[in-house]
């Protein structure tokens, strides 16, 4: 099953972790050996990077965590679309997370 990225952001939009995490499961799994992006696509990515952020603040479980910070590992191999994991409250939260 192919997801786009409209559709990670719809799930992720729902705040229901159960359909985040598919989601995200299924779209680290495409890309885990992918190395390059759709220019056409950069607007979509970041803001996929800028509602897992925000999912990362909430109180969530720690196979939806996972997901989310892979597919940030996933994204911050795009240059060009790393404007939300360089904003003022994105690298504490990175942080705190990966040292969990």
């Amino acid at each position: 099953m192919k997801m786009d990225l409209s559709a990670i952001i719809d799930a992720l939009e729902t705040r229901e972790q159960e359909a985040a995490l598919r989601a995200l499961q299924i779209y680290n799994k495409e890309k885990n050996q992918c190395f390059s992006f759709p220019s056409e696509e950069q607007e979509d990515r970041e803001r996929l990077g800028e509602l897992l952020l925000s999912f990362l603040d909430r109180d969530v479980q720690p196979s939806c965590k996972l997901a989310c910070l892979e597919t940030i590992r996933i994204l911050s191999r795009d240059k060009s679309s790393l404007a939300p994991f360089s904003s003022r409250p994105a690298p504490p939260c990175a942080s705190a997370h990966a040292a969990r």
